[in-house]
């Protein structure tokens, strides 16, 4: 689960009149001295309030010609900022914890930084290409469209008022989502027309959001490290008795990995490790018990769809020996995933826990090692595969029966592998599939279920090692995570468990460690 924002954005049904040449070039469209306004502004500051997610707050936005670009949001418990230096997209999240981000996150991240410089109309700043793709009618008001492409970015549409000659609409798409973001209430600066008002909606209201300006600073003196990732973040956590490790125990339940933890000094409760959660997760029923308070209605995209979340804040969450501490927290109603657990669930340990310090996943010895970050010695490389992170999930290289995929590795998926039907069907890799079964159960979780059949591939071969005749699950849908462009599946823990886990984060690396004499070990030349 991942909690889900969004300023800029979206896709629209347009019509195509056709009554315009293609060759319209946008510049031409532009009145020249606004142009040339707009070519003067070589930085930018503004700051004004955001409503977004139930809650109200700040937002700042800064930019730098050609390609540099910062957006902080304040509303409360949660704050958040994204940042681009010019080659590295990153953010620092609601914990004040600081990573380089890639993949749709960092395409955001471009497409803002290409909308805020306007560069779409200049070849001196950020690259992309424009083209017109039509124009059409929307309330009585003729717009010129057209779509730019910024290099590493997704593509965006432009709607441009034929009388205004503003930018009236930008959209996007991202995977089933269409978000539109209106920008309203231009006002001159010196010619430079500044819209006051940027309104953004979509199909899941608690991703609405309206910032309206107050103020704006141009062509001002920027420290010069004001669009750099801190190279430190906050550290939030101890080793209580300061031990090189800590042995956590683990119970598996049901398929999922559970550890007593303790809120705030409260009685301990069961807490599910969940790689797959962007953020460590109260269950609602809990917070309540414990009288936690609950703040703003946010937008949680989970393996199916979107779900309802609110933010808190704790003083403590600790885990035998180790201690976060001042964590700000999502608060979810995750009662209904129908997991049971012999006392109190607690929620969702995911990644505010696991990017802390390396962690050992002994799924045999029914244990967790969490290592004190600064004395961990790392295992031998031969053992690793090198992490990426789509929402601050651990996203792994692999191959099933040849085909190269991308996939999660999640520790909150009870079941084995599972492949999305949009991995399966582009390669037709059903075809070579053996033992087909329709399931008369649901894949789910947060954001709703799927459903899924299952099968028999000939192997997978994960990092160093294949996996003969693994069983698996095809699962449908098109929403949530399993919609995603960027994913082609998801590892849980029956697959998992074939080996010990070792992650660390901070290098982006997991480590495996075979339990079983089922998995064969690759040849260097065989390795893909």
């Amino acid at each position: 689960m991942r909690l889900k924002f969004s300023h800029a954005v979206i896709m629209a049904i347009f019509l195509f009149s056709g009554d315009m040449a293609l060759s319209l070039e946008l510049r031409d469209v532009i009145p020249k001295d606004q142009i040339q306004a707009i070519d003067t502004i070589k930085n930018y500051m503004q700051k004004g309030t955001i409503m977004m997610g139930g809650l109200e707050g700040t937002a700042e936005y800064a930019f730098s010609s050609p390609d540099k670009y910062l957006a902080t949001f304040d509303l409360g418990k949660l704050r958040i900022s994204q940042g681009f230096d010019g080659k590295t997209a990153w953010m620092i999240d609601q914990n004040n914890q600081a990573m380089e981000i890639s993949g749709s996150d960092r395409r955001s991240v471009i497409n803002s930084l290409y909308i805020a410089g306007q560069s779409y109309l200049f070849e001196n700043k950020y690259p992309g290409k424009v083209k017109f793709w039509s124009d059409s009618e929307i309330n009585g008001i003729k717009y010129f469209i057209f779509k730019a492409y910024p290099d590493g970015g997704d593509s965006i549409i432009l709607h441009l008022n034929s009388v205004t000659r503003c930018i009236d609409i930008v959209q996007e798409y991202k995977d089933e989502l269409s978000i539109n973001t209106y920008l309203e209430d231009y006002r001159s600066l010196n010619g430079y027309m500044i819209p006051y008002i940027l309104r953004t909606e979509t199909s899941i209201p608690q991703l609405n959001s309206i910032f309206t300006l107050e103020k704006m600073e141009v062509n001002i003196l920027l420290d010069g490290h004001t669009f750099e990732m801190p190279q430190q973040s906050r550290l939030d956590y101890s080793f209580i008795t300061d031990a090189d490790s800590v042995i956590v125990p683990i119970e598996l339940i049901n398929g999922h990995i559970f550890v007593l933890a303790k809120i705030n000094g409260s009685k301990p409760a069961y807490f599910m490790l969940d790689s797959g959660a962007g953020m460590n997760v109260i269950n609602r029923n809990f917070a309540e018990k414990l009288g936690i308070s609950l703040e703003g209605d946010f937008a949680a995209k989970g393996v199916a769809g979107y779900g309802s979340a609110a933010m808190s804040y704790v003083d403590s969450i600790e885990i035998g020996g180790v201690r976060l501490y001042s964590q700000n927290i999502a608060v979810v109603d995750i009662s209904n995933l129908g997991i049971a657990v012999h006392g109190e669930f607690g929620g969702i340990l995911g990644f505010d826990l696991l990017s802390r310090f390396p962690i050992r996943i002994s799924y045999n010895d029914s244990q967790a090692t969490f290592y004190n970050a600064n004395r961990f010695i790392a295992p031998n490389d031969s053992n690793a595969i090198s992490l990426d992170f789509l929402m601050k999930i651990p996203v792994i290289d692999a191959e099933l029966n040849g085909y190269k995929g991308r996939f999660a590795i999640d520790l909150g998926n009870s079941l084995g592998l599972i492949l999305h039907s949009s991995f399966v069907d582009k390669y037709n890799i059903s075809r070579e599939f053996t033992d087909i079964k329709e399931m008369k159960v649901s894949l789910g979780g947060v954001g709703g279920q799927t459903e899924a059949y299952a099968a028999m591939a000939n192997a997978f071969t994960i990092g160093w090692f294949i996996i003969k005749a693994p069983p698996l699950l095809v699962a449908g849908g098109n929403k949530g995570l399993i919609n995603s462009e960027e994913l082609d599946g998801n590892i849980g823990n029956l697959m998992l468990k074939k080996f010990d886990l070792v992650f660390n984060y901070a290098t982006n690396k997991l480590y495996l460690f075979p339990r079983t004499s089922s998995i064969n070990r690759l040849s260097e030349s065989n390795k893909p």
